[in-house]
């Protein structure tokens, strides 16, 4: 979800780690099925590979490289929830502004 920006389907919770552990309820970023544990509606893994990137499920190292570290994705989503508080959910349309303040996170 938060790596492709599909909305159309429920978001799965991925909780951060450090050294293994959890790193806390705060440290989680929401995923697509996809990015999240690799389940496709249809279609082969490399289908879906293609369209939306690498699934975190089948390898952290590239689904980093593609998205950015877990970190960076921590701050893009705080961005775009502090955005989306001040909108009715039914309202909402990612302004220019999340767009350049997620811009200017350094990846």
């Amino acid at each position: 979800m938060l790596a492709t920006g599909r909305y159309s389907q429920p978001a799965d919770i991925h909780h951060l780690t450090s050294g293994g552990r959890r790193r806390g309820d705060e440290a989680t970023i929401s995923l697509s099925p996809w990015h999240h544990r690799g389940l496709t509606e249809n279609g082969s893994k490399q289908h879906y590979s293609g369209l939306y990137g690498p699934s975190f499920a089948h390898g952290r190292r590239g689904f980093q490289e593609f998205f950015g570290s877990d970190d960076y994705l921590l701050e893009v989503q705080n961005v775009v929830l502090a955005h989306y508080q001040q909108t009715p959910w039914f309202n909402y349309v990612p302004h220019r502004e999340v767009f350049l303040a997620i811009r200017a996170i350094k990846r």
